[in-house]
């Protein structure tokens, strides 16, 4: 009984590996690709172009102190109450 069990495992293994590769499902012989051209050496270095510039990080504004803050500038905040 294990031997049957192995046997079916590894026909399973074999037929899932066949049609990995496209054995079962291909039924004529496969179109034969066209033979690459043949590349002359060419020296595969090239330069690299110049690096771009690393961007600055934008800097915030500095914050007015609390003091300086006029009537017409100073609006309520609403906030959303929180909830459960």
């Amino acid at each position: 009984r294990l031997r049957e069990v192995l046997d079916t495992a590894l026909e399973t293994i074999r037929v899932a590996a066949q049609a990995a590769m496209g054995v079962l499902a291909t039924t004529s012989p496969a179109a034969q690709r066209p033979p690459e051209p043949e590349v002359q050496a060419e020296p595969a270095r090239r330069e690299k172009p110049p690096a771009p510039p690393l961007a600055q990080p934008a800097r915030p504004e500095p914050k007015r102190p609390r003091g300086e803050f006029d009537d017409e500038d100073r609006r309520p905040v609403f906030r959303r109450p929180r909830g459960r």
